[in-house]
């Protein structure tokens, strides 16, 4: 949620914290807490406009939709063609 990660970027800011020793904090990854950090500018940008604070999901780029939209097209395409679509089709082609 939008209100945890402004916590966590307070208390990186106030404190320091390595990544490693935020996740361990606030019991989250340390791939979650740097991406956190990395993105902070934009967290706070959405905490001063009043955004969802209960949000818990949130593409910070547009990209997330396009791979998504990329992906389901092909899949439509391949389905369309007669392709096989399983995975064993994979694991033994």
């Amino acid at each position: 949620m939008l209100k945890q990660k402004i916590e966590t970027v307070d208390v990186h800011n106030k404190e320091k914290l390595s990544v490693r020793n935020l996740s361990k904090r606030f019991n989250i990854g340390k791939t979650e807490a740097a991406d956190i950090i990395k993105h902070k500018e934009i967290l706070l940008r959405k905490w001063m406009s009043n955004s969802n604070l209960n949000k818990k999901i949130s593409f910070l780029t547009g990209d997330g939709s396009k791979t998504d939209k990329l992906c389901y097209d092909w899949f439509i395409a391949a389905r369309h063609k007669g392709i096989p679509l399983t995975q064993a089709y994979f694991q033994y082609s």
